[in-house]
């Protein structure tokens, strides 16, 4: 029988470890989102992964595959609790492949329960206490909420765990 694993590994080497498992014939699964980045008032668009440093590869239990993958080029280890590797129940992958759209990307507002033009009451910081505007994701756990200050409509850029309904 075959269960998920999370593999971690080095910084930016997600796609670069895959592959070399890919050729060992390991099936793996990155969730990955789609991102912008501003730069001299140019946009790029740019495909991320949900968790940077990590994905997911589906294994027997008993299998030699624990020791391949943990040597290797780029894989930091298989996520362990003590020497053995922590299963990911089936129920996150697939919770996380039905928050895919057609083109195989997570939309970070199906897992946002925000949308644009709410009106969110900020939690935490100098902004305490105020009603804002959600306008949208800046990031993967930040947002942009529009406050009215000095009889301005800022942008403010925030956590999301400091905003409630």
């Amino acid at each position: 029988m075959k269960f998920w694993y999370a593999v971690q590994t080095k910084s930016n080497l997600e796609h670069f470890v895959i592959k070399n498992l890919k050729k060992d014939n390991f099936y793996t699964y990155i969730p990955t989102y789609e991102s912008t980045i501003r730069h001299a008032r140019k946009i790029k668009r740019v495909i991320k992964p949900l968790f940077p440093n990590y994905f997911f590869v589906e294994l027997n239990k008993d299998s030699s595959g624990f020791r391949k993958i943990n040597y290797t080029r780029g894989v930091v280890s298989l996520l362990n609790a003590g020497n053995e590797p922590i299963r990911v129940p089936d129920k996150i992958i697939e919770s996380l492949r039905n928050m895919e759209d057609e083109n195989g990307l997570i939309k970070l507002s199906s897992i946002f329960s925000y949308k644009p033009g709410q009106s969110v009451k900020i939690n935490s910081g100098i902004f305490k206490d105020k009603i804002g505007t959600f306008v949208g994701l800046n990031g993967k756990d930040r947002v942009f909420v529009l406050l009215n200050i000095l009889g301005k409509s800022i942008r403010v850029p925030m956590k999301e765990s400091g905003i409630s309904i």
